[in-house]
């Protein structure tokens, strides 16, 4: 009796393979990534933005822009400091929409399209990283040339868009 209920019989040992199959995974871990990655870059671009305003547009002192996001701010400065932040928060603003909208253009196109084409979803997460590494390097160029205009970050959030004018003649070519 005990045997059929399988208390005296080996037990096998658990693997994690019987629970999480690998070969089942395609895009998971290249969207973590790339989420994870982007969710990381947001507080150092709104760093950098606030830095390069308060530096270059308000011609502020170092030590002045080091501790203007401290508790125990008393500069005399409340005025300068809320509008350093409020056109941080209008250009994190513009990132979010310029990166955003033409997403939400293009899924009404490139969504059946991916669907009907083999390699549609790849061709668009493909493009998608190109859209982040160019962003990435106008970054990087904005913060090596740290007395550029303020715009310039504007340039290099619409890089989705320009990634995404570029999949236009995909579509039309398949």
């Amino acid at each position: 009796m005990e045997d059929e209920i399988g208390v005296n019989a080996p037990s096998k040992p658990i693997s994690w393979r019987q629970y999480f199959d690998v070969k089942q995974f395609r895009i998971e871990p290249f969207m973590l990534l790339y989420m994870f990655g982007y969710s990381l870059s947001g507080m150092a671009v709104s760093q950098l933005i606030q830095d390069k305003l308060c530096r270059v547009d308000y011609d502020q002192s170092t030590s002045f822009c080091i501790s203007i996001n401290s508790q125990d701010f008393d500069h005399g400065a409340e005025r300068i400091k809320s509008n350093i932040l409020a056109e941080t928060a209008y250009i994190t603003l513009y990132r979010t929409l310029l990166s955003t909208l033409p997403c939400m253009v293009w899924v009404i196109f490139l969504g059946p399209w991916s669907d009907t084409y083999v390699h549609g979803r790849k061709l668009i997460m493909i493009a998608g990283a190109v859209a982040a590494a160019l962003e990435s390097s106008v970054l990087v160029i904005n913060a090596l040339d740290f007395h550029s205009s303020k715009f310039n970050f504007c340039l290099c959030f619409s890089s989705f868009c320009l990634t995404l004018l570029l999949q236009v003649p995909i579509l039309f070519y398949f």
